[in-house]
């Protein structure tokens, strides 16, 4: 396996998927890719292009696409299919899907906030409170914030870079909780890999108390072994359309279910994670889940190798 990477944050987290017991890879890091130094295609069966954040992709993006353009051996994840999954080209790729909810998203330069500040550049785009402000290519909440009101905005400090301004949608259950889940593609097929519940907005797997709640790792379990009595018959079919509009080897999308059914789509790309749990722990009921997710992928590989 040649793996396409950058030396930044954003690549894929592939081992558990390509464990190095099954695949010699390797690495080749694209913002220094040089045409002198390209692995001859001899040492390779595949390419897989681990480049995932679309935020992150820019510097290396010339050279990937130069080089996918003339290699003769398979491409998994081409680099323009992920550019199209950037965080403010997920409305018109998805959005118009029926089922998904796909909220407006707008992205800000660092130089128009220094400029004009977050208030003014919300108020030019059309956005109402409440709404999102998030640094592009950070995640896991780092530098997230919601706006309660426009005015608001005066208040933030922005981290450095662009930003992205989001329409918030309230996402809260029946039961006042906020549910998160993300399903992964593996050439299209939907795989459900994990759900958290929590009582605030700001929903992370780690960070949400599932450890101290029971009856919420329960829930998960039922949405692993059966994702559809969990989120409707009608929100996995919608799931089944986002993996279609990917149209990516390899990727996932974190997501919600609004009172009416719809999916409300968080982010989608290829860069989410996926890793084996403790046989012995809280989450070892996502073992058996993971290894289905790692061993759709290895198929992949084989039948993409010819």
């Amino acid at each position: 396996m040649l793996v396409l990477a950058t030396v930044s944050a954003g690549n894929i987290p592939y081992r558990a998927i390509m464990p190095p017991a099954l695949y010699s890879r390797l690495i080749w890091y694209m913002e220094h890719a040089r045409l002198e130094e390209e692995p001859a295609p001899s040492r390779y069966d595949l390419v897989f292009n681990t480049i995932g954040d679309a935020d992150l992709a820019e510097p290396s993006l010339a050279a990937v696409e130069a080089f996918t353009a003339r290699c003769a051996k398979p491409v998994l994840n081409r680099p323009d299919r992920v550019m199209r999954t950037r965080r403010d080209r997920i409305p018109s790729l998805l959005g118009e899907l029926e089922g998904v909810v796909a909220p407006r998203t707008v992205r800000v330069s660092a130089a128009d906030m220094a400029s004009r500040g977050l208030k003014a550049l919300a108020e030019a785009h059309g956005f109402s409170a409440p709404l999102l402000a998030r640094p592009a290519g950070l995640h896991g909440g780092e530098g997230l914030v919601r706006a309660e009101t426009l005015d608001a905005l005066d208040d933030v400090r922005p981290t450095a870079g662009d930003h992205y301004l989001i329409d918030y949608v309230d996402y809260r259950s029946a039961d006042g909780l906020y549910r998160k889940y993300r399903m992964l593609f593996v050439a299209g097929r939907a795989f459900a890999y994990h759900q958290a519940i929590a009582e605030g907005w700001l929903v992370h797997h780690d960070t949400s108390g599932m450890d101290d709640h029971p009856e919420r790792r329960a829930e998960e379990a039922r949405f692993l072994d059966d994702p559809g009595a969990i989120i409707g018959r009608s929100g996995l079919e919608a799931i089944g359309r986002i993996g279609r509009a990917l149209d990516l080897d390899y990727c996932g999308v974190d997501f919600s279910v609004l009172p009416d059914g719809r999916i409300l789509v968080f982010e989608a790309n290829p860069t989410m994670l996926v890793h084996g749990e403790d046989p012995r722990g809280l989450y070892a009921h996502k073992n058996p889940h993971v290894a289905a997710i790692a061993g759709a992928f290895q198929a992949l590989l084989q039948a993409r190798a010819g």
